[in-house]
């Protein structure tokens, strides 16, 4: 069954994701959060120097593809739960027209 989430990025990677897809940090995960609120929680603190806003994608994916896991961003006093799929997401399963991208202030 296909699901809903959401994924905060630095604006000046939305042409790589676009063409590229999600790439897995450095442990081999996407992480991904099930409401834009808690995906804006992490992305406030992403790459605040090099750009002056970010970005929260609605990314297409299987249920049973996704692992739950907690993870405590720097903005938050508990750990929020979220999820995470191992390896690379296609541009297939993002949502990339103007009216699905929500951009933030840092």
């Amino acid at each position: 069954m296909k699901a809903l989430f959401y994924h905060a990025t630095p604006y000046k990677s939305l042409y790589s994701v676009a063409h590229n897809g999600l790439r897995p940090s450095e442990d081999g995960y996407v992480k991904l959060c099930r409401s834009v609120v808690d995906a804006v929680c992490f992305g406030q603190h992403k790459d605040v120097g090099d750009s002056d806003c970010f970005v929260v994608l609605t990314v297409f994916l299987d249920l049973e593809d996704v692992e739950r896991f907690s993870e405590q961003p720097p903005s938050s006093v508990v750990p929020i739960p979220c999820h995470r799929y191992k390896g690379w997401i296609p541009p297939s399963c993002i949502a990339l027209s103007d009216s699905d991208i929500e951009r933030f202030h840092y």
